[in-house]
């Protein structure tokens, strides 16, 4: 491992530990536990010290396991290299998969597009037809709509003349039971059935 990379590693580590140590205190009104935390950061920060001393002692006493730099680097092209291939014959396959879906789709819409204009000229062969029905249509509605109104009008005017009747009757019986009780001074009886 890089001497830079540990320094960061252990760097990041104690920003880590104080920003928790900041956060607990600010959540804390006791000190004890910030104090608790605190004493554990440290500890924490002093084993990752520790740690990367001993791997930089490691690395010095056993030698570098790495070759020269140009190997390194060329190594790494390598890799990248490869790495790259891999990627590139991923997108190739994704490329084919996504064009045979293009494709379906293609023929899809143009089985549709088809199938539309087939219906748009069938219905504009049947139009005339169509719209012969719809007038049929419209006039029988209104035929229907007369005859109601006739019916609604010849009904109002029989349940006028009957309730006139019914309100004459009532009227002249009344009329008849008063006109007997005044001619006679007397109370006429009442004779329920």
């Amino acid at each position: 491992m890089n001497n830079r990379l540990r320094a960061s590693a252990g760097i990041a580590m104690l920003l880590a530990a104080a920003a928790g140590v900041a956060a607990v205190a600010i959540n804390e009104p006791s000190p004890i536990p910030v104090l608790v935390g605190t004493f554990v950061v440290g500890l924490l920060a002093a084993a990752a010290s520790i740690a990367g001393v001993a791997a930089s002692w490691i690395d010095l006493r056993l030698g570098s396991t790495t070759s020269s730099p140009i190997e390194d680097e060329e190594t790494a092209f390598k890799r990248r290299m490869a790495e790259l291939s891999r990627h590139l014959d991923q997108s190739q396959k994704l490329i084919e998969e996504l064009t045979a879906e293009v494709r379906a789709k293609k023929a899809s819409l143009e089985e549709l597009t088809a199938e539309a204009e087939e219906k748009q000229r069938l219905a504009s062969i049947h139009a005339d037809a169509a719209a012969a029905v719809e007038t049929m249509f419209a006039r029988k509605n209104e035929e229907l709509v007369q005859r109601l109104q006739r019916q609604s009008r010849s009904r109002a005017l029989i349940s006028l003349v009957l309730s006139g009747v019914i309100l004459a009757l009532v009227v002249g019986v009344a009329g008849n039971y008063v006109f007997t009780w005044i001619s006679t001074g007397q109370m006429p009886p009442v004779i329920l059935p």
